[in-house]
């Protein structure tokens, strides 16, 4: 059973056999014990027995199909409709999420993170949900997470050296495992821009914490705006429509404000970080000499 409210923002899941194929968005709302899929209602007696409703709220945004987990089961979205679902082993996620502590303090919000996952493993806190999925039962942050540039390569890198093995395998298992393979790797190229987001915000996290909080804050207020237009249109009270509407357009002029402040913030943070590396730049032409003859007992041990 869920007593606790959990609103999970996922930036990209990426999927696909191609780099060129479409990834349908979908969006997931649990509220009030009623489940939203893509804006529609899904009829109780549609969804699955094993799922938990009382205490859970949740919305979730996400492209490409997905696997993730409530409780101890697992769910997939299919048709349309939300239902149950073997774990998987082949899912990538980068997600923002947060749970009642975000409510106390802004930095309680779990990082943007890339998990590569095992259906082996047991079930953890959100940020480190197992079987290729994400889990909404914590809000614990993970601290020892790997920095995601170097999570990202290190990913990239281990494929290509499973490719570079098949070459010993028989030519039928060869070609099974080199599709396979194939698939993966493009799926984590395709991930880059969003790890590049995820890196550059840890970097602002270390930096600026004010600007990191608020641009957490302003993804997650983004995700409200989706839930409050899942509301509208899925209502049939014209009243609560209408008032739905006002608290929508409210959000949008906090979230634009917001959005303002936090640019301004950026330019004023690459300007500081522009002054800092010119500052480097000039160091090492001071150091010239001395950076050299490092690097010639560099080269030289390495030979030796």
């Amino acid at each position: 059973m869920y007593t606790q409210t959990v609103r999970s923002f996922a930036l990209a899941l990426f999927f696909g056999m191609t780099l060129t194929a479409a990834a349908q968005t979908n969006t997931i709302r649990i509220e009030e014990g009623a489940v939203f899929v893509n804006g529609q209602r899904q009829a109780a007696e549609e969804l699955p027995e094993t799922l938990e409703l009382e205490g859970l709220t949740a919305s979730l945004s996400f492209s490409g199909p997905a696997r993730f987990r409530m409780g101890e089961y697992t769910y997939s979205i299919e048709g349309g409709r939300l239902v149950q679902a073997e774990p998987s082993d082949d899912a990538f996620l980068i997600f923002v999420g947060r749970g009642d502590s975000y409510l106390e303090s802004p930095r309680a919000a779990n990082p943007f993170l890339m998990r590569r996952l095992s259906s082996t493993s047991e079930p953890r806190p959100l940020v480190q949900g197992q079987g290729g999925l994400f889990d909404l039962q914590g809000n614990r942050v993970a601290v020892t997470t790997p920095q995601p540039m170097r999570q990202y390569f290190e990913l990239l890198d281990g494929k290509l050296q499973r490719m570079d093995v098949l070459a010993d395998m028989p030519a039928s298992q060869a070609a099974i495992r080199l599709h396979q393979e194939a698939r993966e790797a493009a799926d984590v190229v395709r991930a880059f821009p969003q790890i590049e987001l995820q890196t550059y915000l840890e970097d602002v996290q270390n930096r600026n914490s004010g600007l990191y909080d608020r641009i957490v804050r302003e993804h997650l207020m983004e995700m409200e705006t989706r839930r409050l237009a899942s509301r509208i249109l899925t209502t049939d009270d014209s009243r609560q429509k209408q008032e739905l509407q006002e608290t929508l357009h409210e959000k949008l002029s906090e979230i634009f404000e917001l959005k303002q402040e936090n640019r301004r913030s950026e330019i004023e943070e690459l300007g500081d970080r522009l002054t800092e590396l010119r500052s480097q730049l000039d160091a090492r032409e001071r150091n010239k000499q001395e950076i050299i003859d490092r690097r010639i007992r560099e080269l030289l041990g390495q030979l030796n």
